[in-house]
C-alpha cells in the first residue's frame, strides 16, 4: 500500500537535513585540518608583513640590547650593523617602528639606513654653562635652568642632567622615570642620543607630552657647541614616533618658539 504523501515528505526532510548537518560537519572538518596544518597562520603572517607591533618593538630591542650596551662603553655607533659592507660607513639600523600604538595594535614597519656619524675635529668642552630644558606647569612651554655641567663626555652628562629633572619649582621634568642614556654621538652636526627604552614604555600619552619630551631633548642638546640637530634612538632603534605627533625618524633641529619668553 502506497504511504501517505506527509509522511513522504517528512521523509524528504528529514533526508535533507541529514545532508545539510553531512555538509557542515565537513566545513568544520576542513577548516580544522587548515588551522592545525598552519595554514591560517601563514596567511596572517603573510598579510602582516608590512606591520610591526609595539611588542615587535619590544622583542627586536631584546635582540639588540646586549649589542647596544657594549656599544655605548666602547664610544662606537649606536646601531647594529645589520649586513657587512665592505669600506661601509653607514649604520644599518634596526626597523623602524611606530612605538606610539598600544601594545595588541599593529602599525606599519617601514626600513631606514642611518648615515654613520662622520668623525669630526670639534673641540667640544668638558664642561659648560648650559640651559637644560623642562616643561612648565601647563605643558605648553619649556623653561630653561641654567647649569654647570662637567663631565668627560659632556654631551652624555648633558643628557644625564635632562633625567635629573628640574630643582627649580614649577617646572617639571620631561623624560619618562627609568630613562637612561645609553650613549651619544655626533657627526656631521648630528648628536645620536641613544636611550633605553623606558623613553618609550614609560612615556605620557598625549600630543603636548611629546612635544615637550621630544624638544626638551633636542633643544637642550643643541646647546652644546657644534650640534646643530639631534636624532633620537631608542636602544640603537630609530623609530618613528614616541605617541604618533612628532615624527623623529630623522634628525630633528631647534624650536625656539616652544621656549617660554
Amino acid at each position: 500500500m502506497a504511504k501517505p504523501k506527509h509522511v513522504r515528505k517528512r521523509k524528504g526532510r528529514g533526508a535533507f537535513w541529514v545532508f545539510v548537518a553531512l555538509v557542515i560537519i565537513a566545513v568544520l572538518a576542513g577548516v580544522y585540518y587548515l588551522y592545525s596544518r598552519g595554514y591560517f597562520g601563514d596567511v596572517i603572517r603573510a598579510s602582516g608583513t608590512e606591520s610591526l607591533s609595539e611588542t615587535n618593538l619590544e622583542t627586536d630591542i631584546d635582540a639588540k640590547e646586549t649589542g647596544v650596551a657594549s656599544s655605548a662603553g666602547s664610544g662606537q655607533s649606536v646601531s647594529e650593523t645589520e649586513t657587512a659592507t665592505s669600506g661601509s660607513d653607514q649604520h644599518q639600523e634596526s626597523t623602524v617602528a611606530d612605538s606610539s600604538v598600544d601594545v595588541e595594535e599593529v602599525k606599519e614597519e617601514t626600513s631606514q639606513d642611518v648615515e654613520k656619524p662622520v668623525e669630526e675635529n670639534i673641540s667640544v668642552p668638558n664642561e659648560l654653562d648650559i640651559n637644560i630644558y623642562f616643561s612648565n606647569a601647563q605643558g605648553e612651554f619649556l623653561v630653561g635652568e641654567k647649569r654647570h655641567v662637567v663631565g668627560d663626555d659632556i654631551m652624555v652628562a648633558v643628557a644625564n642632567e635632562l633625567i635629573k629633572g628640574p630643582t627649580l619649582p614649577d617646572i617639571y621634568p620631561t623624560i619618562p622615570d627609568g630613562t637612561v642614556v645609553r650613549n651619544v654621538e655626533m657627526g656631521s652636526g648630528v648628536a645620536y642620543v641613544n636611550f633605553s627604552r623606558e623613553l618609550v614604555v614609560n612615556h605620557v600619552k598625549g600630543a603636548a607630552a611629546e612635544a615637550m619630551m621630544v624638544y626638551s631633548i633636542v633643544n637642550t642638546l643643541t646647546g652644546i657647541p657644534g650640534i646643530n640637530a639631534v636624532q633620537i634612538l631608542v636602544e640603537g632603534v630609530k623609530i618613528k614616533s614616541i605617541d604618533g605627533h612628532i615624527d623623529i625618524s630623522m634628525p630633528l633641529i631647534r624650536n625656539e618658539s616652544i621656549i617660554k619668553k
